[in-house]
């Protein structure tokens, strides 16, 4: 069906795409491992929590402070918290 050397054009520019999103997934990840800890599992005490979601604040929009979604890195612990962070810096409680 195909020419001698046919197929492999067919499939170079396939090839070449899947490299590229196999670079991109490895940037992604290594990225994701860098995010900076905020402090140390307060459930815990021996994780780190981190930066798990962003989100804008549901009542007020794109006028209103983001909501942080904080998870523990630690394998053995699941905490999670949800902290809210505005314009004018990090929110108090």
């Amino acid at each position: 069906m195909f020419a001698s050397g046919g197929t492999e054009q067919l499939f170079r520019p396939m090839v070449a795409e899947i490299g590229g999103l196999r670079a991109s997934m490895a940037r992604l990840k290594a990225a994701f491992t860098l995010r900076p800890k905020v402090g140390t599992c307060p459930a815990c005490g021996s994780g780190a929590l981190r930066v798990k979601s962003v989100e804008r604040q549901p009542l007020m929009g794109e006028l209103g402070p983001q909501e942080l979604t904080f998870q523990c890195d630690s394998a053995a612990c699941s905490h999670s918290e949800t902290r809210m962070h505005g314009y004018w810096g990090p929110a108090t409680a």
